[in-house]
């Protein structure tokens, strides 16, 4: 999966030694480097400023240290060599400088094979290599047919024009200049072989600067890191605004106005020169809106807009089908509707097709026009329900005995002793505590497995006379519990208790199988200590008078 961390984290706190504050405090200002040329990891924009997946993570770390920076960019490795930089933005192994360092990774993508479309992907022994110069060659590739190029975008442009034959390079940068640069001659291909990872890399060994970039890659969470990755693709690939295009087209506009005043010849030469103008806009927008669709296929994810003023949401090809069902469209629109700019995920339920639920991750970045305000949203989906249905039933099976699948002792008595607190003054509940009678008899003469089978069977018979709106548990044993809220009446509750007599009594030729019963009837304030007390009291005196019968403990009803 594109766009993640190499190994999935949770994020840790950030906890620095003394020693490491005070090297950040007097080690003054770091000047970072990254090589240009690789977008959407690290490039320059239209206004000459490094950008990047890989100048994100940079900033976050600074942010998280305290660390401060320097941006440069470097047009090719030897550029690199020959400045005074500190430290590397993205660094892979396979391109580390001799003496360098690396930190742990914080984002890995898949190895993508493009070639020129005259060539078969099995027929490249012989051909011509497209390297990025400073990098080692992968294994199986001589020198003598390799070409060395200074950007992985000019060694596809090679590729393109047929000067070289294929390459292999990261899917993030691949992809994208496939899509900015619109190749006719590419094709490309993921690899099966090992991904590529990216570190932060350190051209002079410093093992304090070395621990304090780890600490912050860590504390770096898994959602943060899908943020970060996020915003920074979605500016390298945001298509230009309604504001933009009259910024930079709106002379043009204006000059074919006065023209059209002046004569019509003028006029249509005018407009045949702004239809041109705005086809080729329209050329990109699609490279745009295709771009968006192939990174939405290449992340199996779901991307989206949302327009603050207009309300309206526009959705990726994945994300449209997703959200076919009746409602889900409305359930995402209104979580965007009360997301504050403090947070970067939320959780949320949407309808399927089939009626089916899913449960999503929506990580989400707003995005500001000119003047500072939020006019969008962007995101994406995340299907997190087979995680959350695992979670459920990892909490579940924390909760509920193994054999019976009743609630297991801790947590019975804690939701009856939440039970027992919230109870309204003048509702009366019950507490049922019971267990078998000779039961160490029935596992001694037929055995453990008729002993299990006794006890599931009680279960069953629990669950059918209390209901599932009963506090029911397993105590340990062969002692059950059971909370009854709100219970009519005392009468009520032994007519339940009489009904589970009857219940687990044995056919004829089965194993002999009896329950003593006690009830402690809440009328009054009590702690759970001191109604089990009474409750087991009570299942007591019915062993005494005689087993498989039930004892109700209460000074207002005898029985």
């Amino acid at each position: 999966m594109w766009g993640t961390p190499a190994a999935a984290w949770d994020g840790q706190p950030l906890v620095l030694s003394d020693a490491e504050r005070a090297y950040i405090k007097e080690l003054g200002t770091l000047r970072v480097t990254a090589l240009d040329g690789a977008a959407p990891l690290c490039y320059t924009d239209h206004k000459g400023q490094p950008q990047g997946i890989a100048w994100k993570v940079i900033d976050r770390v600074a942010e998280l240290t305290g660390l401060s920076i320097e941006r440069f960019m470097c047009d090719g490795i030897d550029q690199l060599l020959e400045g005074d930089y500190d430290i590397v933005a993205a660094m892979s192994p396979n391109y580390s400088l001799e003496g360098m360092e690396l930190t742990r990774p914080y984002l890995s993508t898949r190895t993508i094979l493009f070639l020129n479309n005259s060539l078969r992907s099995d027929a490249l022994a012989d051909k011509t290599f497209a390297a990025v110069r400073g990098g080692s060659l992968p294994e199986g590739i001589s020198l003598e047919n390799t070409i060395f190029y200074d950007t992985r975008a000019e060694s596809m442009d090679a590729v393109n024009r047929g000067e070289a034959d294929y390459g292999y390079g990261n899917a993030f940068s691949v992809y994208y200049y496939s899509l900015q640069r619109d190749y006719k001659n590419i094709l490309t291909i993921p690899l099966p072989m090992e991904g590529r990872a990216y570190s932060i890399g350190l051209i002079r060994q410093d093992p304090m600067l070395l621990s304090i970039l780890n600490k912050a890659i860590d504390a770096i969470s898994e959602e943060d890191m899908q943020h970060l990755v996020l915003s920074a693709i979605v500016y390298a690939e945001r298509a230009p605004s309604l504001s933009s295009i009259l910024d930079a087209y709106g002379s043009v506009i204006a000059v074919g106005l006065l023209i059209v005043l002046a004569g019509l010849t003028l006029s249509i030469v005018t407009h045949m020169h702004m239809n041109k103008r705005l086809r080729t806009m329209n050329r990109r927008l699609a490279m745009q809106n295709n771009r968006h669709e192939h990174l939405a296929a290449l992340s199996g994810e779901y991307l989206y807009e949302y327009f603050l003023s207009s309300e309206n949401l526009e959705l990726s090809e994945p994300c449209a089908r997703l959200l076919e069902a009746p409602g889900a469209t409305e359930a995402l629109k209104s979580m965007l509707r009360h997301i504050g700019d403090d947070g970067h995920t939320s959780t949320l339920m949407l309808p399927l097709m089939g009626d089916q639920t899913g449960v999503f991750r929506s990580i989400h970045s707003f995005v500001y026009d000119e003047d500072g305000r939020a006019s969008s949203i962007i995101g994406k989906l995340l299907d997190i329900s087979a995680e959350t249905a695992e979670k459920k039933k990892l909490i579940i099976e924390s909760q509920t005995d193994g054999l019976t699948r009743l609630y297991n002792a801790t947590t019975a008595q804690e939701l009856m002793t939440q039970a027992i607190r919230q109870r309204p003054y003048h509702q009366t509940d019950a507490l049922v505590l019971m267990d078998c009678d000779n039961f160490k008899v029935v596992n001694d003469t037929y055995g453990h497995l008729a002993g299990n089978q006794l006890l599931e069977n009680l279960a069953e018979c629990l669950r059918k006379i209390f209901g599932d709106d009963t506090i029911i548990g397993r105590m340990g044993g062969d002692e059950f519990a059971v909370y009854i809220k709100n219970a009519p009446s005392a009468a009520d509750v032994e007519s339940q208790c009489n009904r589970l007599h009857e219940c687990v009594l044995p056919e004829a030729g089965e194993i002999p199988t009896a329950v003593s019963i006690g009830v402690v009837l809440v009328r009054d304030t009590a702690s759970y200590e001191t109604l089990f007390t009474l409750a087991d009291d009570a299942l007591y005196q019915a062993k005494r008078d005689g087993k498989n019968r039930t004892v109700i403990h209460d000074q207002r009803y005898r029985n």
